[in-house]
């Protein structure tokens, strides 16, 4: 064989070694699943996915994000003083909710202003580095942006547009859940929202052996101000610091077993139960798989927090994870080949990832540290990369000023729901604008397709007197009625 051959043959010798010596290299170093974990293919795709997590490493939580190969990490908060926690991405990728707890200026009952620290809502805009809160700081918790991107959900159901007007979703409840003496308690936690048509799971605590023969009436509770919905039947669901009761009051077997996952559309009918077992547990976190198929949760049924996956209407619960850690915060990659979750053990906490049927685990998160609420960059949206030193603003996040444009919204040929807008008071006429577009005076009834509409009217001294975020859902009526109005 002469010189030259030989050379070839060691060249391809190590172009085959090299790759699987790289390969042997990149097993785990936690301890856990070590004959499931797998190196992440840097795809094209998988390069550009990241993710927000919380991450605590001076005291307090700050957001950052990261590409789930661990590289590119950027913190995207900058107040020192302020704690943060879940977050979710803006359909477009371009704006960050999360929750946040901080110095908040509370308006009080007789017009004076005073500091108080509280969890709230906080808006963080990626092209410019901007922080603004949303809310005024009143526990509002667990934020989560609708597929249509003007609307944030939030524990309770409650719901603000990008203006912060706040309102609900109310519920019809049903009473009995499913097809045994379970009932919804109050509370409705950790909403997910599923692609159309929009479901939200959630959270909820429920009860067992209501005397079924007189069970006491269902509370209504009166919802938010701002109807920022624009769903204004039945009754709501109690927000975490309601502190509404059980919808039974009686003395026969009552039982706590714990919370379980719910559904509901997204105009409050069909309320129903995912998780029905009477076993003392906690079943929470739901988080919708992209084709709206399967929902990742967890559970603590087995002792410890672990991840589980079922189908959306809740049948084959799967465990995907069993080991000694405590994992939580499940949350569905946007192509549903990953579920990220956080992986607690030793005093510090894992950000990872795993296949929906268990396999392919692999930590994301480089430095030690405590983490939590993982939450999914948009496939469509921008990849994210700007500074991470950010500033903040309190320069609201719409304008007040009345548009002048005349045209109607554009509709499609899709089935499309109806959005009735009615206004009357002394301040005559209104002027009725939806998503900037001026629609009628005192009235104005549009065949629209499904999505979320921000409605805004405005007196004739020019003064707004509603704005507000409408849903428009395929083959039901919406209603915005203003009466009195200054």
């Amino acid at each position: 064989m002469n010189a030259s051959k030989r050379l070839l043959l060691l060249i391809l010798a190590v172009a085959i070694i090299l790759p699987m010596t790289a390969l042997a290299g990149c097993a785990g170093s936690d301890g856990s699943n070590k004959k499931e974990e797998s190196t992440i293919t840097t795809s094209r795709t998988q390069a550009t996915q990241q993710l927000a997590f919380a991450g605590n490493r001076n005291g307090k939580y700050a957001l950052f994000v990261i590409n789930i190969d661990g590289s590119g990490e950027k913190q995207i908060t900058s107040q020192p003083e302020y704690d943060y926690a879940q977050s979710s991405w803006s359909p477009d990728g371009t704006l960050i909710a999360a929750e946040s707890l901080g110095e908040r200026s509370v308006k009080s009952w007789n017009g004076n202003y005073y500091s108080i620290e509280n969890w709230g809502i906080s808006i963080i805009d990626l092209n410019n580095g901007t922080e603004t809160n949303l809310t005024k700081g009143n526990g509002e918790s667990s934020p989560v942006f609708s597929p249509y991107g003007n609307l944030i959900i939030c524990d309770g159901l409650t719901t603000y547009n990008l203006g912060g007007v706040g309102g609900n979703i109310s519920i019809s409840q049903p009473g009995k859940l499913g097809n045994n003496d379970m009932y919804l308690g109050s509370g409705a936690f950790n909403p997910s929202m599923s692609p159309e048509p929009i479901k939200i799971a959630f959270e909820a605590n429920v009860a067992v052996g209501v005397d079924l023969l007189n069970p006491s009436p269902t509370p209504t509770i009166p919802p938010s101000s701002g109807d920022g919905a624009g769903v204004t039947s039945g009754a709501s669901l109690g927000g975490p610091d309601e502190g509404t009761p059980l919808p039974y009051q009686n003395e026969i077997g009552e039982k706590e077993p714990g919370k379980r996952i719910c559904v509901v559309d997204f105009d409050g009918t069909n309320l129903k139960q995912l998780t029905t077992s009477k076993e003392k547990y906690d079943d929470t976190y739901p988080a919708w798989s992209p084709d709206g198929k399967r929902i990742a949760f967890m559970s603590n049924r087995t002792g410890k927090n672990q991840i589980y996956v079922m189908n959306a209407d809740g049948t084959e619960q799967t465990q995907i994870t069993n080991d000694n850690f405590e994992n939580h915060d499940p949350a569905w990659s946007p192509d549903g080949t990953y579920i990220a979750y956080v992986s607690d053990h030793s005093g510090i906490s894992d950000l990872v990832i795993i296949r929906p049927d268990g396999t392919g685990r692999q930590r994301v998160n480089k430095v030690n540290e405590l983490v939590k609420t993982p939450s999914w960059r948009p496939l469509s949206g921008q990849v994210f990369d700007v500074s991470p030193t950010m500033s903040t603003s309190s320069t609201p996040l719409v304008t007040t000023k009345p548009p002048t444009s005349t045209n109607i919204p554009a509709t499609n040929n899709s089935t499309t729901g109806r959005l009735n807008i009615s206004c009357s008071g002394t301040n005559s006429p209104y002027s009725i604008y939806v998503n900037g577009t001026l629609v009628g005076k005192g009235s104005a009834t549009l065949d629209l397709a499904p999505g979320s509409y921000n409605v805004t009217i405005y007196n004739s001294k020019g003064t707004v007197v509603k704005d507000q975020t409408s849903i428009v859902i395929a083959g039901k009526d919406s209603i915005v009625k203003v009466s009195g109005a200054g």
